[in-house]
This record gives C-alpha cells, sequence and structure tokens, in this order.
C-alpha cells in the first residue's frame, strides 16, 4: 500500500490474495523459528482444527539508533489449552503462534477493521463460536515486546481500551457468572495498570 491502511485492512488484504490452505501472520517485530511453519501445517493436516497456536518465547527487546537489543527473555511460554470461556474474558494467544485454515477464517469475515485495535482477539472470538482449536506443544515463535511498552496489547497508550473491550464483549455475551466476573476483573486489572506491572516480571530473566 501506498500508505497505511492499518493492521486489519492490511492482514485483510493479505488473506483475500492468499492462495494457500493456511495462513499465518508474523507482524515485522515478532520472528518464526525455522520450524514454525512446518509445526503449523503438520497440526492443520486432515480432518483436523480450524486453528492452532504454539508456544513462544517472549522476549523484551531495546530498539535505539544502533538497533534492536534483546533485553530479557522468559523461555517457553505455553499459552493456556484452549478454553473458550477464558477467550471470552481476555487474548491469550499472540498472534505469531496461529495457523488457521484459509477456508474457514473468510468464512468467518476477517479482522474488523472499524475496532482500533484488539482485532485479533475479536477474530478469534468468531472463529471459535463455529470451530475447533488446538494448543500445539512445540515453541516455534518469538513474540517481542518493546521496553516501554511491557503490557500486552490491551495495555498500550493512545487506544480506547476500556471502550473497545466493552464493544468486545457486549459483542459476545455471556450467562456464565464466572466470565462475568473475570471480564470485571480483567477490565480493573488493565484498566488500573496493574496488568502491566505483573506482565513486567519478565524482565527479571536477563538474557
Amino acid at each position: 500500500n501506498e500508505e497505511s491502511v492499518g493492521q486489519a485492512a492490511a492482514r485483510n488484504l493479505g488473506i483475500d490474495r492468499a492462495e494457500g490452505e493456511i495462513l499465518c501472520f508474523l507482524d515485522d517485530d515478532d520472528r518464526y523459528a525455522p520450524r514454525h511453519l512446518a509445526v503449523v501445517a503438520g497440526a492443520l493436516r486432515g480432518a483436523g482444527p480450524a486453528m492452532c497456536y504454539s508456544r513462544i518465547e517472549t522476549v523484551l527487546e531495546r530498539v535505539d539508533d544502533s538497533g534492536r537489543h534483546d533485553l530479557a527473555r522468559r523461555s517457553a511460554y505455553a499459552p493456556p489449552a484452549f478454553s473458550y470461556p477464558l477467550l471470552q474474558v481476555r487474548s491469550y494467544m499472540p498472534t505469531v503462534s496461529w495457523g488457521i485454515r484459509t477456508d474457514c477464517l473468510r468464512q468467518t469475515g476477517g479482522f474488523d477493521e472499524v475496532i482500533s485495535f484488539m482485532e485479533d482477539w475479536e477474530l478469534l472470538l468468531r472463529l471459535a463460536r463455529q470451530w475447533d482449536f488446538a494448543q500445539l506443544d512445540e515453541v516455534t515463535a518469538e513474540y517481542r515486546l518493546r521496553e516501554s511498552h511491557v503490557s500486552d496489547s490491551v495495555s498500550k497508550s493512545g487506544h480506547d481500551s476500556k471502550g473497545t473491550m466493552e464493544k468486545i464483549y457486549a459483542r459476545n455475551p455471556s450467562n456464565d457468572a464466572v466470565v462475568v466476573f473475570a471480564r470485571k476483573l480483567y477490565q480493573w486489572l488493565v484498566l488500573s495498570g496493574n496488568f502491566a506491572v505483573a506482565a513486567a516480571q519478565i524482565g527479571r530473566a536477563h538474557v
């Protein structure tokens, strides 16, 4: 694109033009291990799940004029086994770890280009209503966080975190009392800044 169209729109352009049976997404600051695509393809071969996600390493980095510098590494982060109730509360599968069947993703409608961010989580919620997900045991990617943004995507500055979370929750209502309570707790953690404090603990394990 000659001008930026935003993350969701850019991904949707890729989805529209893709010719393969499986889609993966790699942001410019994350990294795949050499076996990532092979592992994902193996998991989705045949009559398997519609979506899989792998274990990852979380890397805290500093970016300056001299380049990128690894500061800390939390090895082999294993996202929880797939749970739709947990997904209704928060996203816990970084995009870099995904593999999704192209036909399922297209049927789901791709990324929402209207919401300001958290479009990956919103997509997973729609996908999970129709198809199964699978957690993979192998570490296949690095999810990288900048030193000034040690948080998850929900905590990023410059976004309407509260409004976007409420919109996603409203689109995915739940009568489960545990989910309702967990949503309130998670919102408080994010909006109060306590989630970012907890995420910063990865800095204790220096490279």
